[in-house]
């Protein structure tokens, strides 16, 4: 996309939301679906096996929901070394020091993912969550988006491989979340800033709240067993723009 759908509303400009990088970006928006949706870059094979490199990643959250439990929002990196095996890394910005592997309602403010406050009083450090009632005065969520990217990183330490994701899941189908170019850089680090477990997305945990959300309307139950046959899958690829390696493409796996 080269910017976000264009509303009803008259006058609205979404010329700052232009590519980060190039011309180009993605836009990941679950409206109407109840489930996890993730896009992955390709995976990169570094011409130095071994080398300690730092990932970031320009995105925008839209100000709009936030208010259910299932909304949620994951940006990692997995990587791979000859000696180590699989890895995985959190992208996400610590939490008073504390690595975070979900955005979610009660912290997307506090980690300051959007704008939050009120109209004109945006607030810059120590932000809360807000717990009023939703899409009242003073919910962040009814500020005007200003779309201006953002950028969150980590170290990845030594590494052979890198493919970097993002997901996005939603409750009331509200959250909207972009992703424009993400850079590897060379750094000393000699560990990941925020380990984490590799997802299993193929196999997604069935417990917490959200799941019991979305049991109250009879879907996210296992599936019956298919019958045998060939396995299908809907795959979207388009050409990515990158800021400083090379040039890869994103697919988007629906779940």
């Amino acid at each position: 996309m080269t910017g976000p759908p264009r509303g009803s509303e008259p006058g609205i400009d979404y010329s700052p939301l232009n590519a980060a990088e190039g011309t180009k970006f993605y836009q990941v928006m679950a409206k109407g679906v109840d489930g996890f949706t993730y896009v992955c870059f390709d995976t990169v094979t570094l011409d130095t096996p071994g080398t300690s490199v730092t990932a970031s990643i320009q995105y925008y959250v839209a100000q709009n929901g936030w208010h259910e439990e299932p909304d949620r929002l994951r940006v990692w990196a997995e990587t791979s070394t000859s000696s180590g095996g699989a890895a995985a890394a959190s992208l996400l910005p610590m939490d008073d020091g504390t690595c975070v592997e979900e955005v979610h309602k009660h912290n997307i403010d506090r980690l300051m993912m959007r704008d939050s406050g009120t109209a004109g009083n945006i607030c810059q450090s120590d932000c809360t969550e807000f717990t009023g009632t939703k899409n009242t005065v003073g919910d962040p969520a009814i500020l005007p988006d200003r779309y201006e990217w953002k950028t969150m990183s980590a170290d990845l330490g030594p590494v052979d491989t890198v493919k970097v994701c993002a997901g996005l899941q939603t409750g009331a189908g509200h959250e909207v979340l972009w992703l424009d170019d993400y850079q590897l850089t060379v750094s000393t680090a000699t560990s990941a800033t925020c380990p984490m477990e590799v997802p299993d997305y193929a196999n997604p945990p069935r417990t917490g709240a959200s799941v019991a959300y979305f049991s109250d309307y009879g879907i996210c139950a296992p599936a019956p067993p298919a019958p045998p046959g060939p396995a299908t899958s809907s795959t979207l690829r388009a050409a990515a723009s990158w800021v400083v390696v090379f040039v890869a493409a994103v697919a988007a796996f629906f779940n």
